[in-house]
Parts: C-alpha cells; structure tokens; sequence
C-alpha cells in the first residue's frame, strides 16, 4: 500500500508511518492508512475524489465490507511540518 500511496505524490511521514500528505499549489491532502481504516481529508476535493478512485480496487479485494463516508470539518487547521 505504501508504494501506491508514495506513487501518488505523498510523502510519507517519518515519525507516524501511518500517515502521508501531499501539499500542492496550496492544497494539503491528509491520508492515514491503519489496519482497518483510511481516512483520507483535505481541502482539495478533485485530489480527495482521485485518490478513492484510486485505492478503491485496491481495497476491495480485502474487505468486502467497505464504505466510503463523507465528513466535515467546520474550521480547517494551519499544519506545519
């Protein structure tokens, strides 16, 4: 997973392995991948859709019971890395 995750764009953190982030023409796109979750956040929501396109088959042949949902999140956050 690592590898599709890396051949997107994302850079993978060094202290939290489960998360990568991307930052492009100031857009930030969050994705932390667990064991049995990803949740994936951003303000760039074309980067968002093409990143479910994405892991989606890639996902299923594990888990037949997955669901996409859709959050939100009322005041964005200032990241520094």
């Amino acid at each position: 997973m690592a590898s599709a995750i890396t051949s997107l764009g994302y850079v993978q953190s060094i202290s939290d392995y489960s998360l990568s982030v991307k930052y492009v023409d100031n857009h930030l796109t969050i994705l932390l991948v667990y064991v049995d979750a990803i949740v994936l956040t951003g303000d760039d929501l074309k980067e968002i859709n093409a990143v479910k396109k994405f892991l989606l088959p890639q996902i299923l042949p594990w888990n037949r019971s997955c669901s996409i949902g859709k959050g939100h999140v009322s005041q964005p956050k200032k990241v520094h890395f």
